[in-house]
């Protein structure tokens, strides 16, 4: 399937189809229960840990970087990796250019309180078109 094209049907399993027609003899309630369970664990949880970041970004771009600490290290899913800021204390951002439609729900920022280099105290977040950016929250960092 490629992005944009409409999903395809595929044959029905017929035999499976008549297996969940009906509830099997002796089903209870806890059954129910042991089932959701069952696919709570396998299936949300795996969903909940899978990064799908770069299925919602067309861009990243940031203030400035040290070499081999580049803005792809931002969502590489690596933990010995990261993005790195050049500039001065206090110029350092961060663009998440997303694509149309997408609503952000959750926002990490991970950083490094060992460092010897600059860790933010104070990270503001903006939403919106790059002409009209509006403040949504500002985070104090405390050591």
């Amino acid at each position: 399937m490629r992005l944009g094209e409409l999903p395809r049907l595929i044959e029905q399993d017929e035999a499976a189809v008549q297996k969940f027609r009906s509830v099997p003899p002796g089903w209870t309630y806890e059954h129910d229960m042991e089932l959701g369970r069952f696919l709570y664990d396998h299936s949300e949880k795996k969903l909940q840990c899978m990064d799908r970041t770069k299925e919602h970004i067309n861009s990243i771009e940031v203030s400035s970087h040290m070499e081999d600490c580049d803005a792809a290290h931002l969502t590489d899913n690596l933990t010995f990796t990261f993005w790195e800021s050049n500039g001065p204390p206090g110029q350092h951002w961060v663009r998440l250019n997303m694509k149309k439609g997408v609503i952000v729900k959750k926002l990490w920022l991970m950083l490094d309180g060992q460092s010897n280099s600059y860790v933010p105290r104070r990270v503001a977040v903006y939403g919106g078109t790059l002409s009209r950016l509006q403040h949504l929250r500002t985070v104090l960092i405390n050591e």
